[in-house]
């Protein structure tokens, strides 16, 4: 959590470094504050509690400022973010809003009638008219024909005429129409018909075709009344049916056996469990990360570790570099790390991507806190 005024001196400046300082600044200072206050240094009881209180804020403060997502809320909490005001509509207004849109979209309504009706009005009529063949004929009937004002219309070839066919409109109202032209019309119409039909019957005679052919019985089998005898018949047996062989395809190729220090050899991570009963005696890890490469058989590691430790004055970093030579799945080594510290490695690869990891210090030096550690590792695959 961060300050609640100004002038309270935040994590940084307990640690004495920048608020941009790098992980490792970070890590290298709170170090040294551990070798100063360690109350192992001190003699007196007083001064001894103080600085074991002392190491316990700087633990807390370095479990924070070394998590990256601990240390992102922490400067958010600096910063003092502020969250953009909420608007808040009273039901009055949300009904003024509501009655306005509903008076918009009549009077947008009525504005729409009035230009439909405004446009109807101004809209000239329009000058086709349409008139079907019997019409044409009973006004061909009652019309005075006129020479001069006859409109010829000729007819479309290769075409059957319509039942409707719209004629020209002429300055003169009394139009009559050529009776030659009707009646040719009329006989196309007549041909049309008459093509249709003979479709028709082609069609339903087809179909009783198909249909007596689909119920028809099937032929009798064709009997020879010529006894069979040996001498004029000759039985064979039918060619047994050839069985396809589907192509086998070539089985992949196999991946070549690995060695003993080959099995190790990778990179080991911790993966956090599901913790629902933490035993509170022990001190679990924030991560765990261990580095092998095989050379020549031999197997050198770096094995780099931090554990939640907030009840004691001491180091949560365990980090030691090893070379051993495994045997029948198993490796025995001795460690050293920093400060001085060092003890004994023994790795036993327990699955094809599992190893369990368990060492313990003989010496633990004037950095490291912890005396022995036990973890299941998993390998990282590429």
């Amino acid at each position: 959590m961060g300050p609640d005024r100004p002038s309270e001196i935040d994590y940084y400046e307990d640690l004495g470094v920048e608020r941009g300082a790098s992980a490792e600044e970070i890590r290298d200072s709170f170090r040294a504050l551990v070798r100063l206050l360690h109350p192992d240094h001190q003699q007196d009881a007083g001064l001894k509690a103080i600085a074991e209180k002392q190491l316990r804020k700087m633990n807390r403060i370095y479990a924070v400022l070394s998590d990256p997502e601990r240390r992102r809320k922490y400067d958010l909490s600096l910063q003092g973010e502020s969250r953009p005001p909420t608007l808040v509509f009273s039901s009055v207004s949300a009904l003024k809003a509501k009655e306005l849109l509903t008076r918009f979209v009549w009077i947008g309504t009525a504005l729409l009638g009035v230009a439909i009706l405004i446009w109807l009005a101004t809209e000239p009529p329009s000058a086709p008219v349409l008139l079907s063949s019997d019409r044409a004929s009973a006004s061909l009937r009652n019309a005075q024909p006129v020479a001069s004002q006859t409109a010829a219309v000729p007819p479309a070839a290769n075409s059957i005429a319509s039942p409707v066919m719209p004629f020209p409109q002429t300055a003169n109202t009394n139009q009559a129409i050529n009776t030659d032209d009707v009646g040719q019309l009329r006989a196309a119409l007549r041909a049309a018909r008459s093509e249709r039909d003979d479709a028709r019957r082609e069609l339903d005679e087809l179909k009783s075709h198909q249909d007596a052919a689909a119920h028809a019985p099937a032929p009798a089998p064709v009997v020879s009344s010529q006894p069979l005898t040996s001498a004029t018949t000759t039985l064979t047996d039918p060619a047994p049916p050839r069985l396809a062989i589907p192509y086998a395809a070539a089985p992949p190729p196999r991946k070549p056996a690995l060695t003993e220090a080959q099995k190790f050899a990778g990179f080991w991570f911790f993966a956090k469990p599901v913790q629902a009963n933490r035993n509170k005696n022990l001190y679990y890890p924030e991560f765990i990360e261990a580095m092998l490469t095989e050379q020549n058989g031999v197997i050198h590691g770096r094995y780099r570790s931090r554990y939640q430790i907030v009840d004691r004055a001491i180091s949560p970093d365990v980090n030691f570099e090893f070379t051993g030579t495994p045997g029948s799945g198993t490796i025995v080594c001795p460690w050293i790390g920093q400060g001085g510290a060092k003890g004994q490695l023994i790795l036993r690869i327990t699955g094809e991507n599992d190893m369990k990891v368990d060492w313990s210090a003989s010496e633990i030096g004037s950095i490291q806190g912890l005396a022995s550690g036990t973890a299941t590792l998993t390998r990282r695959l590429e």
